[in-house]
């Protein structure tokens, strides 16, 4: 599992690239969604929310529903709460193992880890590791694209904080999802290695 290591410089460029608004926020939600649900997984990942089906079958655009925004608005906000948190890993873990606990009421107890991957970001190693070995951009998973959408809109960014922002952005993303995952798991096991 990846390690997240607590640098003030890493975590200063996360928080300045990051938003408190809530229409930048929900965009970012709604990015990460629709590129989940128009991916190579894309019809297994909309079979795990019901409204989808429901809204597509009456010929209706399901982005513009209210299940819809308050999905995209809860993936933000398990982000924004983990950014506030990302001084402290012990909370941090916490906080994000708990999350995917409570997944285990909502989600399939047959839910292929791919699932999970299609939300993540991945590559080779951890920007700690000095990587640069992104995916293509067709491959890359739906947090990562709509955090990289979000980046390249802030103006403020020189080139090198851009990058360094994209492969910080990625390793914070794998992390938080490695810990959501863990938790969904292991509560399906009745496990909680937190308690």
């Amino acid at each position: 599992m990846l390690e997240w290591q607590c640098n003030p410089r890493y975590t200063a460029l996360l928080k300045s690239t990051w938003s408190d608004d809530f229409e930048v926020l929900f965009a970012l939600g709604a990015k990460m969604y629709i590129t989940a649900f128009e991916g190579p997984h894309g019809v297994a990942c909309k079979s795990l929310f019901p409204w989808v089906a429901k809204y597509e079958e009456a010929g209706e655009n399901y982005a513009d529903k209210s299940e819809f925004r308050l999905q995209a608005l809860r993936l933000v906000q398990t982000i924004v709460k983990a950014l506030d948190k990302v001084d402290d890993l012990q909370k941090l873990e916490a906080y994000l193992y708990a999350v995917g606990h409570r997944h285990v009421f909502y989600l399939p107890v047959w839910l292929d880890p791919v699932y999970w991957d299609v939300f993540k970001a991945s590559r080779a190693t951890s920007y700690l590791g000095q990587s640069t070995m992104l995916k293509s951009a067709s491959e890359r998973d739906a947090v990562q694209v709509g955090v990289n959408d979000h980046l390249h809109k802030l103006s403020k960014l020189s080139t090198d904080d851009l990058a360094r922002a994209t492969l910080i952005w990625t390793d914070i993303i794998e992390y938080i999802f490695e810990y959501v995952k863990e938790g969904f798991y292991d509560g399906l096991k009745g496990r909680n290695r937190f308690s």
